[in-house]
């Protein structure tokens, strides 16, 4: 079996050789509405499927799975799986830009999710799953639930709550205004003046592709006035987890199902979200973190403080959310998913 990587190679070329993939560099900028460019992108995609002639092709994230299943469809291909890691801000977001590009793209679905037993959609949540049923009109049995995309638990082994001062509450993500940075900035500021046992930690960094995303010097800013601690990226983030005592992500963004939330629980931290679509498939309520209306920032504040409060609420949180992960969301449990899809596919 022959599996060829295609994606826009930058820092992780070492990591992608190791699997053993072919790799074949294809640029593409996400946020981009540049038709030229975008066709440019459609056009490397058809090249490589003509010369490859795959027998499956596996697309995640919006723009490959548009412009993927039409250069898919345009060479033959029967054997097509579209991931979505949720909708986006394209479908979430008030703006009229936004809600114009998400009925351009909704309007596509039923082209791109094609009716038949070898084109299947994986879906991240159920409020996802029922979203692409209906725009695309395929059939139910054409999608496929797979809670994210699944966390090593070597890598992100169980750690006690530290015995440290302050309580540390971290928040890893893109610094994107959907993911709910300024609600918990605000939150931090109605903390800072009462609350010198809590800090709040960013771990993460700006995204300049994206519009929503938080500027540079505000992030620093807010730093240097000791409103929240920002680190910027972090790239052992098992070891966040093991400094901090909660988890947080205060989003209103169309996710699928956070990576931060299943790497946090598979930790044993307990987690503050929202109550939303992937956010809640991940933390149930009251058993292994808190969920909180979206940008409600009192609502927030105050479940900062109830687990800052409780060293053994936030224990044994911790403990329920890392047994949670581990009958759910391990990156094992998700392979054996993926593959059944392509041998499903092959097999008809």
């Amino acid at each position: 079996m022959i599996v060829t990587c295609a994606t826009q190679i930058n820092k992780h070329r070492e990591t992608l050789q190791l699997t053993g993939a072919k790799l074949v560099h294809i640029p593409i900028k996400r946020a981009s509405l540049n038709p030229l460019r975008d066709f440019s992108y459609f056009l490397s995609l058809y090249y490589l499927y003509k010369n490859e002639k795959p027998d499956i092709v596996h697309h995640v994230a919006m723009k490959p799975v548009i412009y993927g299943s039409i250069a898919a469809r345009l060479n033959g291909i029967r054997g097509v799986v579209n991931a979505l890691a949720g909708l986006g801000s394209t479908f979430t977001c008030r703006s009229i830009k936004d809600r114009v590009l998400g009925f351009l793209i909704a309007s596509l679905f039923p082209i791109v999710f094609r009716a038949g037993k070898r084109n299947v959609a994986i879906a991240q949540n159920s409020s996802d799953s029922v979203s692409i049923t209906k725009y695309s009109r395929i059939s139910t049995s054409q999608v496929a639930l797979i809670r994210g995309s699944g966390v090593n638990l070597i890598k992100f082994p169980a750690h006690p709550q530290p015995q440290t001062d302050p309580i540390i509450v971290t928040m890893v993500s893109r610094m994107l205004k959907p993911k709910g940075v300024l609600e918990l900035v605000e939150a931090a500021k109605c903390l800072k003046d009462k609350r010198s046992d809590v800090q709040i930690r960013l771990v993460g960094s700006p995204d300049p592709e994206n519009k929503s995303s938080i500027k540079h010097s505000d992030l620093q800013n807010w730093h240097e006035n000791n409103i929240i601690s920002w680190t910027g990226p972090e790239t052992d983030i098992s070891k966040v987890w093991k400094e901090s005592h909660i988890a947080v992500l205060p989003t209103w963004y169309g996710e699928g199902i956070p990576k931060a939330l299943i790497e946090a629980a598979a930790s044993s931290r307990p987690a503050i979200t929202t109550d939303t679509p992937g956010c809640n498939d991940i933390v149930q309520d009251g058993l292994n973190g808190i969920l909180v209306p979206p940008r409600n920032i009192i609502a927030l504040v105050n479940a900062i403080e109830k687990l800052a409060d409780n060293p053994e609420l936030r224990q044994e949180m911790g403990e329920r959310g890392r047994l949670r992960v581990q009958t759910e969301f391990s990156d094992v449990d998700v392979a054996q998913k993926t593959i059944g899809i392509y041998k499903q596919i092959l097999d008809d």
